[in-house]
């Protein structure tokens, strides 16, 4: 049968039964001659199949009168870190950590972005050719390889709208257990994951005991001796507190290409807190921003300095110091912390961000047919 011909079959048999299917018509949304059938078999046996019914939860009919071409879906999500490469899909040349482990002769771990677009494509019957131009997505804030998150956020786009309740489930089943999407809504074409997040807050776990337990290794950096003094601890995190701005370029990991691409150096630390866990310390850190590393950074000096190695007073002279005091070849007195030990908690978006029901977040802007922010710089449409 001609393929216009199972269209038009699959749409008088969803008109008779009041079944839901997404609309066809473009690559992306075009079923298979072979799923056809067989989502044709299951609802015709009554709709018991699994994936039929999913198939009629999760696609909702597009909004009335909706202008743009595009849904877009705000995702939580929480990973192990240590299963994946990092979050960003990168060149195997342009990422450090796949470099790594093929100099170790380690079979090079996926990033989490591949597997989210991987399982957001076969979940939506995207075709995997376009998946990542089709779904364009975007997150809060890229982790590194190792860093876990509780609660990381992250956006897409779909031509077909969605059910945001029935859509965690459904992209769960193809994705790995270290990787789970917990919840999901419906936001406005022209809001973006990074540009609306108002803080983020990073937990660093320390094991202070002799004995580090086994289950304990991939979420803990352990550090029994020397003992860690808690007065200076919290003397070291009262410093790095500043709402403002301090100078942390002394703890970014990229200081020279930041310096080459103009960014600078100083960033907001709403709160450090310091609280006990069992067998060990918590360092939380919440802000707005942070540089490449910096969390990380930021623990190292503070153990160095809650083991009398580093005086506040040293500390204090880096975070005071202008971004052009600080060298390129500033080479920091206390160790990096392994990643293991980091894990994204929170991620605190906008509580004015609308569903996509309601007016867009930008009504007097101009729009592109996607819904993207466009403005004209140099003859040429840029998103913003």
């Amino acid at each position: 049968m001609a393929p216009s011909r199972i269209r038009i079959a699959l749409g008088l048999l969803c008109v008779q039964r009041g079944v839901l299917v997404p609309p066809l018509g473009i690559k992306e949304r075009v079923l298979r001659r072979g799923e056809v059938s067989r989502r044709l078999r299951k609802i015709e046996a009554g709709g018991n199949g699994r994936e039929a019914r999913e198939i009629r939860k999760l696609f909702l009919p597009p909004l009335t009168k909706y202008p743009y071409s595009h849904y877009q879906y705000l995702i939580d999500l929480s990973y192990d870190g240590s299963s994946f490469s990092g979050w960003q899909s990168q060149t195997p040349n342009g990422n450090p950590h796949r470099n790594e482990s093929k100099k170790q002769g380690k079979q090079a771990l996926p990033t989490i972005q591949e597997i989210l677009c991987r399982g957001l494509a076969k979940s939506l019957k995207i075709d995997s050719d376009i998946a990542s131009e089709s779904l364009c997505l975007r997150v809060a804030g890229r982790t590194d390889a190792g860093v876990h998150a509780r609660c990381q956020k992250a956006s897409f786009f779909s031509r077909n709208r969605l059910n945001p309740n029935v859509l965690p489930s459904a992209i769960n089943r193809v994705l790995p257990p270290s990787l789970r999407v917990n919840l999901a809504r419906e936001v406005p074409p022209d809001f973006h994951p990074r540009s609306h997040t108002l803080t983020k807050t990073y937990a660093y776990t320390l094991h202070t005991d002799d004995i580090l337990p086994p289950l304990l290794r991939i979420t803990r950096f352990h550090v029994p001796r020397p003992p860690l003094n808690l007065s200076l601890l919290a003397q070291g995190a009262k410093l790095m507190e500043q709402e403002t701005s301090h100078n942390f370029l002394a703890f970014s990991g990229q200081r020279e290409k930041a310096r080459g691409e103009g960014r600078g150096g100083e960033r907001g630390v709403e709160s450090v807190e310091i609280q006990k866990v069992s067998g060990g310390l918590e360092i939380r850190v919440k802000g707005k921003g942070f540089l490449y590393h910096q969390v990380r950074h930021m623990v190292g000096a503070l153990i160095l300095v809650s083991q009398s190695k580093m005086s506040l007073e040293t500390l204090r002279k880096i975070l005071e110091s202008s971004p052009e005091e600080t060298s390129t070849e500033f080479k920091p007195s206390w160790r990096l912390p392994p990643p293991q030990g980091l894990c994204l908690e929170m991620v605190e978006i906008s509580e004015s961000t609308p569903s996509a029901c309601l007016p867009l977040m930008y009504p007097e802007l101009r729009h592109d047919e996607r819904g993207w922010v466009t403005s004209r710089v140099q003859n040429k449409t840029a998103q913003i």
